[in-house]
């Protein structure tokens, strides 16, 4: 595993090519100057990449060169696992070219999860008056230079921390319009629509979110629009990404006017094998899926009994309130069912 300097990332490119849905690859080799680490398995004739920026992850090219997948599982969960935990709660997520890397990933991470999501692109917004459903009291505000100017706003910093991700420096890149945020009172921002991963095709993505005190109300559905309306005349075209469980930001998607084009899937893993097990088989009882959950639920117990070191550390047993009743109790269900 060969780190690659900043001036040889465009020869990587095409690695990433059947995964153009997702602009975030090729704009952090294109243009995006924050830190990221890109590894190839070669230095000399790259055929294998991954580019990793903080916890997200990009694969792309040969998902069979197993001594370079391992060196990637050795670098994380070995040289900077600590970090991730500290920095990252202890989660990192990988974008992949091909489905391939799902099988390749799970013979060197511990119990992987699949994430299922969605790629939406938007042509028109769907409602042109979106300006009249701005309650009294708030603004819309445009994510530009005078955005660095109003440190004293309740949740600055939280959307400082957003577009840093993609605009830094900032004294830069807000010189055009990055976004519109809502604003309570002139004096706090409740939710934010953000321009990101912008690429030498002209193509961007946009990011959404909403203080949790304040979603339901049709607020994101609000800066979106506005941030959507202003891009389609700049750019050829806007994306949107989000969970398919997601269903607050699918429905905010699609008021918006954004129009689902793509089902795909990405891998996650938490440093915490306990963790994973759970992750695990909470989606496949979700899906109904009910005897690969309970692989993972038996699992569980198995580690339990051995006393495994996760449980200590883990989030759902320490901080979320899961018991391992609950686990037996899921087990029982599980199996009750198979037998009707």
């Amino acid at each position: 595993m060969y780190l690659l300097p900043a001036d040889r990332y465009i020869e990587i490119i095409h690695l990433f090519d059947k995964a153009r849905y997702a602009n975030a690859v090729r704009s952090h080799l294109q243009l995006t100057s924050v830190k990221k680490h890109v590894f190839v398995d070669d230095s000399a004739a790259p055929q294998t990449a991954l580019v990793l920026m903080r916890q997200k992850g990009f694969l792309g090219g040969r998902t069979d060169n197993e001594i370079f997948n391992q060196e990637i599982a050795d670098y994380l969960f070995k040289e900077r696992k600590q970090e991730f935990i500290d920095l990252y709660n202890g989660d990192v997520f990988f974008y992949i070219e091909t489905e391939d890397w799902i099988e390749a990933l799970r013979k060197v991470f511990p119990y992987p999860f699949i994430n299922e999501r969605y790629y939406y692109e938007i042509e028109e917004i769907a409602d042109s008056n979106w300006r009249e459903k701005i309650p009294e009291g708030y603004s819309v505000e445009p994510v530009d230079l005078s955005f660095l100017d109003r440190k004293h706003l309740k949740n600055f910093e939280w959307l400082r921390n957003e577009i840093e991700e993609c605009w830094t420096p900032l004294e830069e890149n807000l010189i055009e319009i990055r976004g519109f945020y809502l604003l309570k009172d002139n004096k706090e921002i409740v939710s934010w629509c953000t321009t990101e991963y912008l690429t030498l095709e002209n193509d961007i993505e946009v990011g959404v979110a909403t203080r949790e005190e304040y979603r339901g109300k049709g607020f994101a559905t609000i800066v979106g629009s506005a941030t959507a309306e202003c891009c389609l005349s700049k750019y050829s075209s806007v994306g949107w990404h989000c969970a398919k469980r997601n269903i607050g930001s699918v429905k905010t998607a699609e008021k918006i006017g954004f129009r689902r084009k793509k089902e795909y899937r990405n891998i996650g893993c938490t440093f915490n094998i306990v963790d994973n097990l759970v992750i695990n088989g909470l989606i496949y009882s979700e899906k109904g899926m009910f005897e690969e959950a309970l692989k993972f639920y038996q699992k569980l117990l198995e580690l339990f009994e051995a006393e495994h070191e996760d449980f200590a550390s883990s989030y759902y047993f320490t901080k979320d309130g899961l018991t391992i009743d609950y686990i037996h109790s899921k087990i029982t269900q599980i199996v009750e069912k198979h037998k009707e």
